[in-house]
């Protein structure tokens, strides 16, 4: 697998739509995109689509709008961190994985989970810039420390201690 992958595009697409749709049209515009990643997203964070529906029901216009304008100013910056986290990843002899930048629930800021291809790391932007959780990127998001926690992670993964 062995690869970094922005796919806020598809939660993003939902900005095209009126507000009161956002819930149920998850399920087409993300879900249907990549059924994998966003189930196992779902059974790693213990939510179903109810509660996918009503996370999006309960958003703002405004806070969606701005989650989207600071994903884009701080993007380059953020996919750097993860290509040279990746090449550090790959240099340990690990080359089943995945890195995935999405728009998640705003539950956790990583998640992690094994996919026939290989050890997924899910990484939700809302924790990362949203409104509630705004960090500084520069302390939490290195390059040693995505590399280190990929790498405990993955070791958990493989050995079965989840």
């Amino acid at each position: 697998m062995k690869k970094v992958k922005d796919i806020t595009s598809l939660s993003f697409e939902l900005l095209k739509y009126d507000k009161s749709q956002w819930g149920p049209l998850w399920r087409d515009i993300v879900l249907s995109k990549a059924p994998t990643l966003f189930s196992l997203y779902m059974r790693e964070n213990e939510v179903d689509f109810k509660a996918i529906t009503t996370f999006y029901d309960s958003l703002e216009r405004r806070e969606y709008d701005s989650l989207y304008w600071k994903y884009n100013k701080f993007s380059e910056q953020i996919r750097w961190v993860l290509f040279e986290s990746a090449g550090r990843i790959y240099r340990q002899s690990i080359a089943d994985f995945g890195i995935f930048l999405s728009v998640g629930i705003n539950r956790n800021t990583f998640s992690f989970f094994r996919t026939k291809k290989g050890v997924v790391m899910f990484i939700d932007i809302w924790f990362l810039l949203g409104v509630n959780h705004e960090k500084k990127l520069g302390k939490i998001f290195k390059v040693d420390a995505i590399t280190t926690l990929f790498t405990c992670n993955y070791q958990r993964i493989q050995s079965g201690t989840e």
